[in-house]
Formats: structure tokens, C-alpha cells, sequence
């Protein structure tokens, strides 16, 4: 404001040869003329002459408030003038008026508003609205959001005025001591009458002592331990620490002029506390920071974001190549290695499924290798599929048996789910060894409720037929190229051999020969044989 009062006429004058200037784009001629039709107005010119006073005067008052050197004990009269300065201002609206003529050129008028018909309010002149709509409103504004910060300040001077006010009699002290100490419970453990008389006591040394009249609240608390009488007023160090160790700003009123306004703004409204917390510390420390070297960091940074590429452009020469769907094992933080393969002689190449991600091509031999994998993981399954739950289903039908002959045997035996649960689980393992010598107690601990389950079931039916050896197991069936299990090529385990006849089938063109030889049209069935020696 300051600037646009001091160059108002320069500020117009550039704008004007703005607006006429043919050479300029026509928005930028078109905005010029706007902004300068605003500044040719009675009431801008007024607002500006306001408002350059108002904030010269709230600036200055907000760096004495600010100073590492000011306590509390001036905030309050600094809010007093504040505030009668603004009280000035709203009640001589005629001097600011005047002034507004010394920067302006011509005797423009007030904007003239339209009169609404049917209206019962009273009509008034454009300058009594503008007064009445603008210039009490912004200094109302004012005057209360200063009433309500000085508030504040004015309770925390009624706590502790003790301390600095003069000429002040024994029943005041006490009656403000009192208050001090059931605010300051932990901190003041003592009883307002010994508080009382050690205050005494302190204004009497400091009385006696060279300028007593200009002494500071800071000057008495380096005065109390420079003399090493700490011991002497602990209560007066304590209230004079208290008191000067409080903030004089006020987050709301200062945060415009604040450092935290660079890093919590608008373009952050979703910053989490702590990253709030770590970027204020950095911007306190600032000297701190600034000697640090971000070079390694970065680095790790960087390293921990890349993402590479792999064969990116391995098969853009290839004309048609066939898709088929696969199961692919393999799946990191960066890369997923998609269902879609690419065949060519000899080779296939898995892709990846973001746009980012890799291509990797594995030729005749690390497909075989990969095969022979597959072969082995495909025995495990059959494996388990084959001999061991075989097993667990034949020990699962004899612990079942087991139970139902001992509940049977029992007087009162149970009758629900829960009971059965909790007489087999009393069951110690020793007895059931004796009937059962490949007992598993993991049965026991897993499936005790399934059990339950099964023997009261049984028991509903009337069936006591719990295992049938004639039982078969079926394991699962081989893959085949478009089947979604996992894909499998000769030579077949002994296991495999035996569970199943299957054979590899190539989807184009039927049954695979072990004397075929592989040729560009060939289906993924094609690896499913043996490869020639």
C-alpha cells in the first residue's frame, strides 16, 4: 500500500499507455484498462490512503511483539494503542478523505448506486453507504479481532502483574499469589503465605540494588542465579522462568508473517503431522540443514525409485507371432510377468504386464530347464496328492472310530459338538498311541471340531463304517497348453507315469511325436516333448 500511494500516479500512467498500446496482446490491453479503471475511483483511492495507515501501524506493533526481547509485560499496552488507534481512525473518516484528493488528479465523485423501488429503508447519499458498508465495517473488523487477542494477554498479565508492578499492598499480592499457585499446581508447591514473604523479601534486594527503577523481569532472573540464591526464592525463579519463557505470538493473529506459512500452505492441505514436524525442523535449523550434503542421499533415493527396462524393443521385427495363455511364476515390488507369451523359432518371451515393466525371452535351452521345474513341482503335488492325504484321510476315519467307541462307553456321553471337543481333547495322547501307533496330535490340535462334527454325524446316521480301504484318491490330471494348471513337458516322473496316460497335445496340431522337429507354425505343445539329441 505504501508503494501503490507514493506511485499512484506513475502506477496509472504506465497502466494507461498499457491499455493504448497497440503493440500489446488484447487481453494484456483489456486487463490494463480494468485495473485502471478500479484505481480511478473515489472509493479505491480512500481505501488505499486507510489502508496504507492502518498497516504501517499494525506492521510496526507486530515487530516489536516479535522481538526475541519484548515479554509480555508491554504486549498488553502495545494492544491498548492498537486499538484506540483504530478507534481514531474509524471516527475521523473526513481526514483520510481529504487525503485521498492529494493523490488523485481529477475531482472524481462516488460511484452512484441505482435506488431500489419499493424499499422502506432510508435512502442515502453513495458517500454516507461507502462510509457506513466499508469503512466502519473494515475497522469494526478490526477493533474486534484486536479485542480478542488482547484478552488473552490481559489474563495472563492479571496472573503475573505481581512481578513487575510497583507500590503494589500485602492483601493484592496475596490475592494474585493465590490465583498463581491453583493455576500452577506442580509447578508451586508451597502455600501462598511463605510465597508471599519470600516475594517480599525479593523486591526488598532488588530495590536495594543499582537503576532498581529499570531493572527487567530477564535482569532479576540472571540476577537470582548469578548470586547463587537460587535456594533462597525458588518460588520468584520458578514464576519469573514461567513467565518469561512464554510465547508473546499467537499462531491465528501472526501466521501471515510466519515461516510455517511457506511450508503448510494450501498446496499441502493433506500434510500428515510428522512430515509437518520434519519440515519444520528443517526450516528452524536452517543453518543445520544447509551444512548437510544431499548428494548420497539422493542417490539412495533415486536407486530405490528406478525402474529398468529389459529387452524393451526384443520383438518388433517379429511379423504374427502366436499368444497363448500360461501360468507364470514369478512376481517382484516392479515387475509382473503377464499371461501373454510370444513365440518364435525356438523361443519364447514373457511380458510384462505395466507399461514400464521388462520383456525376457528364454531360448530352447532355458526353456527346457524351466520345464524340468515345472516337472518337479508337478510331482510334488501328485506326491501329496497321491500317498499323504491318503494317509490323513485313513488316520482322520480311525481317530473318528476311536472317539465314538469312548464316548460310547461313557455313562453320560455328550451329546453336542462342544462336549465331543472337549472329551477328546482331555484325551491324553498316550491312550490313543495304543490304539492308533501312527497317531498325529496334529489332528487333535487342528481338526478336534471337525471331528466332533464327524462322529456325531456318523452317529446320527447309525453308520459305524468310518474308513473304506476301497477308497481312491484321484490325483490331478496333467496340464495341457491352454489348461490352467501348470504347464509340464517329457520326460514324465515314475509317479506321474503311472497316476496318468496323458500326453502332450499341440493345439494346432494334434498329438506331439517324439521325432518331431520344430518349425516356425509349431504350437506351445511343441515344448511339451522331449528335445532331440
Amino acid at each position: 500500500t505504501k508503494a501503490l500511494t507514493l506511485g499512484y500516479s506513475k502506477i496509472t500512467k504506465i497502466l494507461f499507455e498499457m491499455s493504448n498500446d497497440m503493440n500489446e496482446k488484447t487481453n494484456t490491453r483489456n486487463e490494463a484498462k480494468h485495473i485502471l479503471n478500479q484505481l480511478r475511483t473515489r472509493e479505491m483511492a480512500i481505501m488505499i490512503v486507510t489502508w496504507n495507515c492502518i498497516l504501517q501501524r499494525i506492521n510496526l506493533t507486530s515487530k516489536i511483539i516479535q522481538s526475541s526481547t519484548t515479554n509480555i509485560s508491554i504486549i498488553v499496552p502495545l494492544y491498548n494503542s492498537l486499538f484506540d488507534f483504530i478507534q481514531n481512525v474509524r471516527e475521523n473518516f473526513e481526514i483520510y478523505e481529504n487525503e485521498s484528493y492529494l493523490i488523485i488528479e481529477k475531482q472524481i465523485d462516488y460511484k452512484c448506486k441505482r435506488n431500489k423501488k419499493n424499499v422502506e429503508e432510508r435512502q442515502q447519499s453513495s458517500r454516507q453507504n461507502f462510509i457506513t458498508d466499508t469503512h466502519y465495517i473494515i475497522c469494526d473488523t478490526l477493533l474486534a479481532e484486536i479485542q480478542k487477542r488482547r484478552e488473552v494477554y490481559v489474563n495472563v498479565e492479571k496472573r503475573f502483574g505481581f512481578l513487575f508492578k510497583e507500590n503494589l499492598t500485602r492483601n493484592e499480592i496475596m490475592t494474585k499469589i493465590k490465583a498463581l499457585i491453583l493455576l500452577y499446581e506442580n509447578e508451586l508447591d508451597i502455600d501462598a503465605e511463605s510465597f508471599v514473604d519470600e516475594f517480599i523479601q525479593f523486591q526488598s534486594i532488588t530495590s536495594s540494588t543499582k537503576n532498581s527503577t529499570t531493572i527487567t523481569l530477564t535482569d532479576q532472573l540472571e540476577f537470582i542465579r548469578n548470586m547463587k540464591i537460587t535456594h533462597t526464592f525458588p518460588n520468584v525463579e520458578t514464576c519469573l522462568h514461567i513467565f518469561l519463557t512464554m510465547p508473546i505470538t499467537n499462531c491465528t493473529s501472526e501466521r501471515s508473517f510466519s515461516f510455517l506459512k511457506r511450508i503448510k500452505n494450501r498446496l499441502r492441505s493433506s500434510m500428515g503431522q510428522e512430515n509437518l514436524d520434519a519440515l519444520g525442523i528443517l526450516s528452524i535449523e536452517s543453518d543445520v540443514t544447509a551444512s548437510i550434503d544431499f548428494d548420497e542421499i539422493i542417490d539412495v533415493f533415486s536407486k530405490q525409485k528406478a525402474r529398468k527396462k529389459v529387452f524393451n524393443n526384443l520383438l518388433t521385427n517379429n511379423s504374427a507371432p502366436h499368444k497363448y495363455k500360461r501360468m507364470i511364476f514369478y512376481e517382484d515390488n516392479k515387475n509382473k510377468l503377464s499371461c501373454i507369451m510370444n513365440r518364435g523359432e525356438n523361443m519364447l518371451v514373457m511380458e510384462a504386464k505395466n507399461r514400464e515393466g521388462c520383456r525376457v525371452m528364454l531360448n530352447r535351452s532355458n526353456r527346457i530347464r524351466l520345464q524340468y521345474f515345472e516337472i518337479c513341482i508337478f510331482e510334488t503335488i501328485v506326491e501329496k496328492e497321491v500317498f499323504a492325504v491318503a494317509n490323513i484321510m485313513k488316520q482322520y476315519d480311525e481317530i473318528a472310530e476311536y472317539i465314538y467307541k469312548k464316548c460310547a462307553q461313557q455313562k453320560s456321553p455328550p451329546k453336542n459338538v462342544h462336549d465331543v471337543t472337549i472329551f477328546f481333547k482331555n484325551i491324553k495322547d498316550e491312550r490313543v498311541v495304543k490304539s492308533i501307533p501312527n497317531f498325529s496330535n496334529q489332528i487333535k490340535m487342528c481338526a478336534a471340531e471337525r471331528l466332533s462334527e464327524y462322529v456325531l454325524n456318523q452317529k446320527a446316521n447309525n453308520s459305524h463304517e468310518f474308513f473304506n480301504k476301497t477308497r481312491i484318491i484321484t490325483p490331478i490330471s496333467s496340464p495341457t497348453p491352454m489348461s490352467p494348471h501348470i504347464p509340464m513337458s517329457p520326460p514324465p516322473s515314475p509317479i506321474f507315469a503311472i497316476k496318468s496316460s496323458r500326453k502332450a497335445v499341440d493345439e494346432y496340431d494334434g498329438p506331439v511325436q517324439s521325432s518331431s522337429k520344430a518349425v516356425e507354425n509349431d504350437g506351445p505343445g511343441f515344448f511339451n516333448v522331449q528335445p532331440l539329441s
